[in-house]
């Protein structure tokens, strides 16, 4: 679901929309799967061609 949004915004921004800069939380104890999910969306900017700042601070 996390990925899905981030995903749709940045279709969106490439199609010319002017949407508002997207801010997420992704919570959740260690083994959900949060690292695998920001991998996958790193790797979506990277193959777009878009700049992707993440600030990820473990343990808070």
């Amino acid at each position: 679901q996390v990925y899905d949004i981030i995903n749709w915004h940045l279709s969106e921004t490439l199609a010319g929309c002017n949407l508002p800069q997207l801010l997420m939380l992704i919570p959740g104890e260690g083994g959900t799967g949060k690292l695998k999910t920001i991998q996958t969306i790193t790797e979506n900017f990277h193959v777009n061609a878009c700049m992707l700042v993440n600030r990820c601070e473990p343990g808070t």
